[in-house]
């Protein structure tokens, strides 16, 4: 019955993206090998809007709307638990993935997107020399690598790869 679905992330035999059904994002979670059964709906309490976006190990991460506020999340596959995070300064928040325990988002303010990783409840920012008001974000994390994406001054998308001491 969706409308429209996305797959995001996966890591090993687990899978997560979102499908839309009557208008309303839903997160999923699929593991194993069978593609006819083994999905989870994720779907964050109170939410209009739930992304699953990334998966690591036993944890899920994604974006909710609750009361229209723009949350990242995690989820704990084994408790079915989920945790709500917004960035220092409660900044609209976006989960883009997990790996090796850090998070890679995006948050927003004022129109402006800021990549950011994320451990155990720490954010780390990142901006671009000579040009702090240019808009990025972060997409994927790996063995001391932030990638993503980045406006220019004459508008144009480029992508970019940063080391990160560890």
């Amino acid at each position: 019955g969706a409308t429209r679905s996305e797959v995001h992330g996966l890591s090993g035999d687990k899978t997560v993206g979102w499908f839309d059904i009557g208008g309303v994002r839903k997160g999923f979670l699929h593991q194993g090998n069978s593609y006819s059964t083994g999905f989870t709906t994720l779907e964050f309490p109170g939410a209009s809007s739930t992304e699953a976006r990334g998966v690591d190990g036993n944890y899920v991460v994604g974006n909710a709307v609750i009361g229209g506020v723009q949350y990242g999340f995690s989820y704990d596959i084994l408790t079915g638990g989920y945790t709500p995070y917004r960035a220092t300064g409660n900044l609209d928040t976006y989960f883009n993935d997990i790996n090796d325990g850090m998070i890679v988002g995006t948050a927003t303010s004022g129109g402006q997107n800021i990549p950011f990783l994320m451990q155990n409840g720490q954010y780390e920012f990142f901006s671009f020399q000579g040009n702090p008001s240019l808009s990025a974000s972060g997409s994927s994390y790996d063995n001391g690598i932030l990638a993503g994406s980045y406006a220019t001054s004459t508008g144009e998308t480029l992508g970019y790869y940063a080391n990160v001491p560890e």
